[in-house]
């Protein structure tokens, strides 16, 4: 159901007038403490269902901790609603409940 995976990147320097950084792969090249690793966490979420799907997504995280170190995991857009939102992002409630449920994962 949920593919996980984690892949550690090297920031080497930020890029010009800040507008990001490039990241490259050999580690000779930079300072050990410029080194991050990076959890990319991928899940079948079911549209409408916020809390179902950051319970999934807590799972993942869970599970993806006890294999590996990591300090960010990286989500794909639209998780907690599902894809596609269709009339979901029109409901009044829609901003609150997903920011509840993204207190819960914080």
């Amino acid at each position: 159901m949920a593919a996980v995976g984690a892949w550690r990147t090297i920031v080497a320097r930020a890029a010009a007038r800040g507008r990001g950084c490039t990241a490259i792969a050999e580690r000779d090249r930079v300072n050990e403490s410029t080194a991050i690793d990076i959890a990319l966490v991928q899940i079948n979420p079911v549209m409408g269902d916020i809390d179902g799907n950051a319970s999934r997504v807590a799972e993942e995280v869970e599970r993806l901790r006890a294999e590996s170190e990591f300090r960010v995991a990286v989500l794909p857009e639209l998780v907690l609603i599902g894809y596609p939102p269709d009339d979901l992002v029109l409901r009044p409630d829609m901003p609150e409940l997903v920011g509840r449920a993204l207190d819960r994962l914080a």
